[in-house]
């Protein structure tokens, strides 16, 4: 997971953390290690001690995102070999990349 912090953290530390998916729900708390910093204070956490409880709340909010992102997903051959690569929906004109 990617997330933004007000401090850099080094990279195998240990960090407790908070997920807010909604302003007035009870936030997910949970625990993992810090396995990449880009930045100075984005980190990438790998989630470790994640109660089931947790677990599930996580996974409920997630999954109807991984679906809808899955139906706009489109297949696209960039390999001269015909490999496939997973391409989303298309900007169109004048947004931002």
């Amino acid at each position: 997971m990617l997330i933004q912090s007000s401090r850099s953290v080094p990279v195998g530390s240990c960090v407790r953390m908070s997920l807010e998916l909604s302003p007035n729900g009870k936030p997910i708390v949970g625990s993992g290690y810090v396995v990449r910093v880009i930045g100075g204070n984005r980190l990438g956490v790998q989630l470790s001690r994640l109660p089931a409880a947790e677990s599930g709340r996580l996974r409920e909010f997630l999954l109807p995102l991984i679906l809808r992102n899955a139906r706009e997903a489109k297949p696209v051959n960039t390999s001269p070999t015909g490999g496939l690569a997973i391409h989303g929906p298309s900007l169109r004109s004048g947004q931002a990349e």
